[in-house]
């Protein structure tokens, strides 16, 4: 027992007294950078102690040994070719541990990337037209882009690894074209190829998309862009002052829109004309000729007038008779109208339009009017007794003519006064149009028509003190195949211009050029007599008309503003739907309501030529219609009734 403690002690006193081992490591190979391709790198050492090595990094590299003995050591790392375009990195530590700590080193291995440009594979398409595009592209290396055609830039390039180099095509005035941008760089080229198509022009007009742009009658700007690929110049117009172009720049444009100072709507434009498109020139027969010109375009301005649309009210043929001629007067807040074939005195609310119904009258009136007092003046007779036989009058018989009034705009059957009552042996279509001016309750002048087969006749009375003495028998007007200058179909309409005879008188009639109602250029519009009322003495002022089958049938003077103001209505008199006027659409003959100062009465001034919708019925008559102008608050309104068209009207034309 003593023995066996006797030796534990020594070999305990011999381990306390054992020197402790401190590790010792040096690497002489330094952090190492090799190709893409395989190899190995040799990473060498000394250590006093036994070691022990690893790498990190990845698959592609591999060591020789991973322990040795103390001394000199040497570890090859094998590296695998590397086919990405990326660079990659391991580490090999190496540990060499002492009795007491362990010391370490590291050795890092980068391989380089595998050099490359990637580009798109397919070909770019682009339009005909100059422009930007962006091409997408990979490269790990610096590169130079160059292109192989004049017509092909490249602007720039931007990005790190991934790049992304604008391009930039001119426009294309041929065949489609094929080029390409060939991309270099560190020993790797690529390609880009581009096919630009072949010139295909174009012009259109951003905005409302048509070319037409509307305007309100106070003005202020419109703004349009011009989408074209070709090269125009822009033509303004001196006659369109009211409207200036504006260039904004990359195709945008802005008209300046004055304010509208008449009461028409009116149209302006500018064109735009490209060489690069060349159209055939068609002759006045719809015809090629073989030549050409340069394409143009216009832009139009539409602005709206200072006309006001009061109401448009729709009526049936439940109040009146198709056709025949319409005439209007005004009492207080009514409107009369009256048709010529006896179907009574109606009424309208002038500020709404509503129908009120019929006047209570001891007579069917065939016409209705105002004189300048106020007071309405009613006409009747007429249209009987006619052997249909020979469109004679039943012999020993003759034909009764009434014109009554009421005075002050009354509506009151009590309060009628008769002017007129006599028998006349013409046959007709009854008073159907009266105009008077003057005061029928002091001085005045009438003037009535009547409209019979082959002629038209007119008869005037004068009124002195209320009354109307000797009335004259009725008196050829002009007759149809007169060869006069002037013609008027049955329902003429006379207006004269004061209360005697020798005031003058406007009228209604068809003007023509050498003596026959076929000669081109004729129109049916107003005519003057200086009140001589010869026939011969006529004298035609103005078309009023915007086709040979357009007629002025009614018309009504009014003072406004200190002068004299004539308003006309021009209607489709002749119209059937299948003729074509003026190349229009068949079957629609727009109205034409004329504003006409006439203060000089044989040279009147237009101040209107209002269009508006008349009507598109399969046959027309436009002399179912009356026009009466009335003052109100200090502006001009007009009552128009078309009964061809089925309805009634307000315009409201304020002072301007």
């Amino acid at each position: 027992m003593k023995k066996f403690v006797a030796f534990l002690g020594l070999a305990l006193l011999a381990i306390a007294c054992q020197k402790a081992i401190v590790p010792e490591l040096t690497v002489t190979t330094p952090d190492q950078t090799v190709s893409a391709d395989s190899g190995t790198v040799t990473i060498e050492f000394t250590t006093n102690v036994a070691w022990t090595a690893s790498i990190n990094g990845g698959n592609w590299a591999t060591l020789s040994a991973t322990s040795g003995e103390a001394g000199n050591g040497k570890i090859k790392v094998a590296v695998l070719k590397n086919d990405e375009p990326d660079a990659r990195e391991a580490t090999v530590t190496i540990n060499a541990a002492g009795t007491e700590q362990t010391k370490t080193a590291t050795v890092k291995i980068t391989q380089l990337q595998k050099n490359a440009i990637v580009v798109p594979g397919e070909t770019i398409l682009v339009s005909c037209d100059a422009q930007d595009f962006n091409v997408p592209l990979q490269a790990n290396v610096d590169y130079t882009l160059t292109p192989s055609v004049s017509w092909i830039t490249v602007v720039k390039t931007k990005g790190m690894t991934n790049y992304t180099a604008v391009v930039h095509v001119e426009q294309n005035k041929g065949e489609a074209r094929t080029g390409s941008i060939a991309v270099k760089g560190d020993g790797v080229n690529a390609e880009i190829t581009v096919k630009q198509a072949e010139f295909e022009p174009y012009f259109s007009v951003s905005g409302d998309g048509t070319g037409y742009f509307t305007s309100p009658a106070e003005g202020g700007v419109v703004d349009f862009t011009i989408e074209t690929n070709m090269d125009f110049t822009v033509t303004t117009y001196d006659s369109f002052d009211w409207l200036q172009l504006s260039d904004l720049g990359n195709g945008k444009f802005q008209f300046t829109v004055a304010p509208n100072q008449g009461y028409d709507p009116r149209t302006g434009y500018v064109k735009f004309t490209t060489s690069d498109i060349q159209d055939e020139v068609i002759d006045d027969y719809g015809e090629p000729t073989g030549e050409f010109k340069d394409h143009a375009e216009r832009i139009y301005v539409i602005q709206e007038g200072n006309v006001e649309q009061g109401w448009r009210t729709e009526f049936f043929w439940d109040l009146f008779s198709y056709g025949g001629h319409f005439s209007t007067a005004v009492a207080g807040n009514k409107l009369l109208v009256c048709n010529e074939y006896n179907d009574g005195l109606h009424w309208f609310d002038k500020a709404s339009g509503q129908y009120g119904g019929l006047i209570e009258l001891p007579f069917v009136p065939s016409a209705v009017t105002n004189d300048d007092a106020g007071n309405i003046i009613l006409t009747a007779g007429g249209n009987y007794p006619l052997d249909e036989t020979t469109w004679e009058l039943i012999p020993d018989d003759q034909v009764p003519y009434d014109i009554y009034y009421l005075p002050n705009g009354s509506l009151e059957a009590g309060d009628l006064v008769q002017l007129i009552s006599y028998y006349n042996d013409f046959y007709g279509y009854g008073l159907n149009n009266i105009r008077v001016s003057g005061d029928v309750t002091g001085k005045a002048l009438m003037v009535a028509s009547s409209g019979g087969y082959g002629a038209s006749y007119a008869v005037a009375w004068q009124v002195e003190g209320g009354a109307v003495e000797n009335a004259p028998a009725f008196t050829d007007y002009v007759t149809f195949y007169s060869g006069d200058a002037v013609w008027s179909s049955y329902n003429i309409v006379n207006y004269p211009l004061g209360p005697d005879m020798g005031d003058g008188i406007y009228g209604a009639g068809y003007a023509t050029v050498d003596g026959t109602l076929e000669s081109p250029g004729s129109y049916y519009g107003v005519c003057y007599n200086p009140g001589t009322w010869s026939v011969g003495d006529w004298e035609f002022l103005g078309e009023f008309s915007q086709s040979w089958a357009n007629a002025v049938t009614n018309m009504d003077i009014v003072e406004w503003n200190g002068h004299r103001i004539m308003v006309a209505a021009s209607f489709s008199f002749f119209a059937y739907a299948d003729w074509d006027y003026d190349g229009t659409v068949d079957g629609y003959m727009p109205g034409y309501l004329y504003v006409v100062n006439v203060d000089d009465p044989e040279n009147p001034v237009v101040l209107s030529q209002y269009e508006y919708y008349a009507s598109d019925e399969n046959w027309q008559y436009g002399d179912s219609a009356d026009v009466k102008a009335v003052v109100e608050n200090g502006d001009l309104a007009v009552y128009l009734v078309d009964a061809a068209a089925s309805h009634i009207q307000k315009l409201v034309f304020p002072v301007l």
